[in-house]
């Protein structure tokens, strides 16, 4: 069988980094550079710098929701998990499903002390042979499994509370009540709407409001 290719190219002006072949669990642990200008942030681990990596492992979540504003994969290659999230290119999970076993070359990133990937490559790999081969790589498994938090799907929905006409008209006749009803004519000539007249009606005839004598209502309470 053949080890899936990955071609390395130049950018413009510069050599493109190395994708180092980690265990994802050494992401996860390390410790997240911030660089300034063209150079490039990566993550220290002993005396490695991982500036793009590549992992290989299952797929154990997929994105299925409209809530988040990017679209995602976590991986799990044995160590710990990861996520790939992708912003702005929506089809690049298209047709990826839980269970695949994918090879991702992307960089890392770090959000709220969350370590994430930026997939530049990702593929299925159908031979799940590769995976072992990674492993012995790779070797041992730096000691002690690491999860960090997944992605939840779920997300504050401010609702904005539309009151009724009805509703609207109510507040403005508890508000002119002084205790013995309000006009209607008041009512109309306040609201300044031609409808509000025959709101009151079909209030009325609801039992919302009641006339406690001709022309003068009243909020049921």
């Amino acid at each position: 069988m053949e080890e899936p290719q990955i071609k390395q190219e130049n950018a413009p002006q510069q050599q493109r980094q190395i994708a180092i072949k980690s265990w994802i669990k050494i992401l996860i642990n390390g410790q997240y550079i911030v660089k300034e200008g063209w150079e490039p942030n990566y993550i220290q681990y002993d005396d490695m710098k991982i500036s793009r990596a590549n992992v290989m492992g299952i797929v154990v979540q997929k994105s299925d929701s409209q809530l988040l504003n990017y679209d995602y994969l976590v991986i799990d290659d044995g160590s710990s998990r990861i996520t790939a999230r992708s912003f702005e290119d929506k089809d690049k999970f298209l047709n990826f499903v839980v269970g695949d076993m994918v090879n991702v070359i992307g960089r890392p990133r770090e959000f709220g002390k969350e370590i994430y990937l930026i997939p530049e490559i990702i593929r299925k790999i159908e031979d799940k042979g590769w995976l072992e081969v990674r492993k012995l790589e790779l070797g041992e498994i730096p000691e002690g499994r690491v999860v960090q938090p997944m992605p939840q799907e779920t997300t504050k929905i401010e609702v904005e509370e539309i009151e009724t006409p009805q509703e609207k008209l109510i507040k403005i006749i508890k508000d002119l009540d002084g205790g013995s009803g309000v006009d209607i004519d008041e009512v109309i000539t306040i609201t300044s709407k031609p409808e509000t007249e025959n709101l009151i009606k079909d209030m009325l005839a609801q039992g919302d409001v009641f006339e406690i004598k001709p022309g003068k209502i009243k909020v049921l309470e």
